[in-house]
């Protein structure tokens, strides 16, 4: 069995590197059509590893998933198409992680996802996309916030270390992002921002 997950894994391998040669080296395809290849290559290795109950292959296909945007960058500033395919690659894990009670692969989601968010904003983040960066964060904050909880409010099933620190974790990035976005024109809002973050926090512990 254990030689099987190999294979798998190996031939998941040969698929990125085809698809990256492909585009890198012979420029026989557009970075979209590379994009939408090599998503498509994570989403079989990922139902592959539920099919099969191995989260190994699970956590190789999430991190093959998050490295995709890098190694086909083109070093140009598109941050609709990275926050979109970032949410459906989060959607993908959480289904995974849901259904097969893999807590860890959402830890992993969360790096990867502040790994490509953070990226970006370090690269091309100006004040004109200040709307749009803080209504991405703001998806993944919620779908982090919503991955944490759902499986204890679906199946009655005890809170974990996993949840408790992806929540902590979830939160304290979700309010330095507002604190960075807002602090050099929008200052006054930060206590209101705060307020509502606490509330948020306060009304999810009382459910």
């Amino acid at each position: 069995l254990n030689f099987f997950y190999i294979l798998v894994a190996c031939g998941v391998g040969i698929l990125y590197l085809s698809v990256y040669a492909s585009y890198g080296f012979y420029h026989m395809v557009d970075p979209a059509v590379a994009l939408a290849l090599m998503a498509l290559v994570t989403a079989f290795a990922l139902v592959v590893a539920v099919v099969d109950s191995s989260v190994a292959l699970a956590f190789f296909a999430v991190l093959g998933g998050f490295m995709t945007p890098v190694v086909l960058s083109t070093g140009e500033n598109h941050l609709v198409g990275l926050s979109t395919y970032i949410i459906i690659l989060d959607l993908g894990v959480f289904g995974a992680a849901l259904y097969k009670k893999w807590l860890k692969l959402n830890v992993l989601a969360f790096i990867g996802t502040l790994f490509l968010f953070e990226g970006w904003m370090t690269s091309y983040y100006s004040e004109a996309q200040l709307a749009m960066t803080f209504f991405f964060g703001s998806i993944f904050f919620g779908l982090f916030l919503a991955t944490s909880v759902l499986h204890h409010l679906l199946r009655k099933e005890t809170t974990t270390l996993y949840d408790l620190g992806l929540i902590t974790a979830n939160a304290a990035w979700y309010f330095s992002l507002g604190y960075r976005l807002f602090d050099p024109t929008y200052h006054e809002f930060l206590g209101f921002f705060a307020f509502l973050l606490s509330a948020l926090y306060l009304a999810m512990a009382y459910v």
